[in-house]
């Protein structure tokens, strides 16, 4: 037998190599990354407006005074406002560690945004319930600035630089900026709950989630 009949039995004898089948990777969603992602911008975004709002009620008197007015804020406002503003920052709070949870895509993230969704509307409706009692305390409130703002500019001889506004014109301006706002801070937690009970949503999160 020749060198190359036997080189050519050994390779007849050798069994073909077959590459392994391929893994199919299973396709992820984006929807956890993107909300979580937004959900985090806007649980910094208001912690940070609902403190600062709260520093607002502490140093505004203050603020003022140096400008020579004497203008004490209604308690009303102040107890509101800070109840409001220290609520919102703690459903900052926890709408942070949901997003964390989202991203990680954990059930208790899921949970977590869920219960975010009912207090961040029970708040924004509380609001909406004490409009009017907050309506009245905040007319009083720039009616008296501006009294103080006219005053001040007459001893100097000056125009007042606090625009001079009716007592219906304060109020048409306080209930509408009062309902944009509560619109506005709803629209995400509607969003956010429409997609969260949605049924492909709720399937996937119990068969692909921690």
């Amino acid at each position: 037998m020749t060198t190359a009949d036997s080189g050519s039995e050994s390779h007849a004898s050798t069994p073909p190599q077959i590459p392994p089948p391929a893994v199919q990777m299973e396709e992820r969603s984006a929807w956890p990354t993107v909300l979580g992602v937004l959900s985090l911008i806007y649980a910094a975004l208001g912690s940070c407006m609902a403190l600062f709002g709260v520093g607002a009620l502490v140093f505004n008197e203050q603020l003022l005074k140096l400008g020579g007015m004497e203008v004490e804020m209604p308690s009303t406002l102040r107890v509101l406002g800070a109840v409001s503003g220290v609520l919102s920052a703690a459903l900052g709070v926890l709408l942070f560690v949901a997003a964390i949870g989202l991203l990680r895509r954990r059930r208790s993230g899921v949970f977590l945004a869920k219960a975010w969704i009912v207090l961040r509307l029970l708040l924004a409706l509380a609001a909406l319930g004490t409009l009017p009692l907050t309506a009245a305390g905040q007319i009083g409130y720039q009616q008296a600035i501006q009294e103080e703002a006219e005053r001040i500019a007459s001893q100097r001889g000056q125009q007042s630089m606090v625009p001079v506004k009716t007592e219906e014109e304060l109020r048409r301006s306080t209930y509408t900026w009062g309902v944009v706002g509560g619109a506005v801070a709803i629209t995400y937690p509607i969003v956010l709950g429409w997609w969260l009970t949605r049924r492909r949503i709720r399937d996937e999160v119990a068969d692909q989630f921690e």
